[in-house]
């Protein structure tokens, strides 16, 4: 599915180009073009290939989900390779993966931008709402369009982080309470979720900041200021799965100790039982024995004897116990 805009020598807003007339209208470099492929075909790869004279190393890399964002450098257009994400609250109540990253390619020439992505992209749907409210957003230049859905993408991060945050602020109230395997499950889930985002998120500050550093052609010097406001943005994002990751070894961390904790508790107890009950049991062991002629074997008040004394021994390994500190 291709949807496109075109800004019309600065003037009018256009939808729905025909594709053939598209080599004839970046001819004219007051048009501003944008094009969005939704889940490509080979005919539309063709068609960029023809077109747009795409690179075959460009077209493969769209073809394959690519891991890192990435941006490349050609003599008419620039390639980039960038994610979104989105964070699905039914999904984590059904204890499916609720976190979804999502591949947007990018490449943007000196008066087009085309994006091609697999799934649906919300901030891209968005960014084409917006933009038929107000075609200023094309006008401003393809470079403005793509700080617009960058920055769009960075607001998707900053809701996810925040949520994550919560959820780990109800971890931090569970610590003692919560069942250990239903615990553990919750933070290692979590931090596969900060590490998957730390993933795709480390490489972009990079990526941007070349952007800012004005290293691109295709992105006007006065958008350097935009784009240093996205490149804030993901040092902010960096720097918050960093202490997430810190806070979530930290409550794990916590956890285990309370539990190590509860584990020792038990086992001195355990073992102040077993201590008091090896001498009684040593007793009733040496009575118990079979032979004739053991003292007090025959004597009436034997069995009152015996347990007076098992009974003695103890509460004497009780108080010694107690006077010690050990419970």
């Amino acid at each position: 599915m291709i949807t496109s805009f075109l800004l019309r020598e600065g003037k009018k807003l256009e939808t729905g180009i025909d594709l053939k007339k598209v080599k004839k209208l970046l001819k004219n470099e007051k048009n501003i073009l944008w094009l969005d492929f939704f889940d490509p075909s080979e005919e539309d790869f063709e068609f960029l290939r023809a077109a747009i004279y795409l690179h075959s190393l460009v077209i493969d890399a769209c073809r394959v989900p690519q891991e890192e964002p990435k941006v490349d450098e050609f003599p008419d257009y620039l390639f980039m390779i960038m994610h979104s994400v989105y964070y699905y609250k039914d999904k984590e109540e059904r204890g499916e993966e609720p976190l979804s990253i999502r591949e947007i390619d990018v490449i943007l020439g000196k008066n087009y931008i085309l994006t091609l992505h697999k799934e649906k992209i919300w901030n891209i749907n968005k960014i084409m709402e917006e933009l038929k409210k107000n075609p200023e957003i094309l006008s401003k230049g393809c470079d403005f369009l793509l700080y617009s859905i960058l920055d769009d993408i960075m607001d998707n991060y900053f809701y996810i982080l925040n949520l994550i945050e919560d959820r780990i602020d109800e971890l931090e109230d569970t610590v003692s309470t919560a069942k250990p395997e239903k615990f553990l499950n919750k933070v290692f889930s979590y931090k596969r979720h900060i590490i998957s985002l730390r993933k795709v998120m480390a490489p972009q500050r990079e990526l941007i900041a070349r952007f800012c550093r004005r290293d691109y052609p295709f992105v006007h010097p006065q958008m350097a200021v935009y784009y240093r406001d996205i490149h804030d943005h993901l040092i902010r994002i960096h720097s918050m799965i960093e202490t997430f990751r810190e806070l979530l070894t930290s409550v794990m961390e916590a956890h285990l100790s309370l539990l190590s904790h509860k584990m020792n508790n038990t086992m001195k107890v355990l073992t102040i039982v077993a201590t008091i009950f090896i001498p009684m049991t040593f007793l009733t062991g040496l009575w118990g024995m079979n032979f004739v002629f053991i003292p007090e074997f025959r004597w009436r008040l034997g069995y009152l004897f015996a347990w007076g004394i098992i009974c003695l021994t103890g509460f004497l390994i009780y108080v010694y116990c107690r006077r010690k500190r050990w419970f």
